[in-house]
């Protein structure tokens, strides 16, 4: 080695929120254990995915009595536009949300699935569509977005 360290470039350290504890074990030895904390809840995606349910049951229950979307469904759309709002203030949110989901998270949102959607089981094909749709929702806002922002 020359001595001369011009040439490393060190990437910064990573920063990871959590605990770290250290335990005395046999014989003296040390246990380090660390736990990454979460600094993300669920609870903008389950703004989204209620508002996603909501639509779909609007559709769903629409369609019933003749195969359309009339204006006579409007009153069937009335928990659509109350879940509307909560749903996109905060749509950004959900991919960082999505990236610490815990075993708990995906429990939760299956329960808050069934629930709205009045569903007994298999319904994780239907979050990960409901999530799909969403990404895809802010995608096309973001991009609007920008669109209109080049557009100045």
């Amino acid at each position: 080695m020359n001595g001369n360290l011009d040439d490393i470039n060190p990437r910064p350290a990573e920063i990871i929120p959590g605990q770290t504890t250290v335990e005395k074990v046999n014989q003296g030895n040390l246990k380090i254990t660390m736990e990454k904390k979460q600094m993300y809840g669920i609870t903008e995606t389950k703004d989204v995915v209620v508002f996603l349910c909501k639509s779909t049951n609007a559709v769903v229950e629409s369609l019933k009595d003749d195969g359309k979307v009339t204006i006579g469904d409007f009153p069937k759309f009335g928990g659509v536009a109350m879940s509307v709002f909560p749903a996109f203030s905060g749509i950004n949110e959900v991919p960082k949300e999505l990236a610490e989901l815990s075993e708990d998270e995906v429990t939760e949102l299956v329960t808050l699935v069934k629930d709205e959607l009045e569903l007994d089981e298999n319904v994780e094909e239907v979050i990960a569509k409901a999530l799909t749709i969403a990404s895809e929702i802010k995608d096309l806002i973001d991009l609007v977005k920008q669109l209109k922002n080049g557009a100045d």
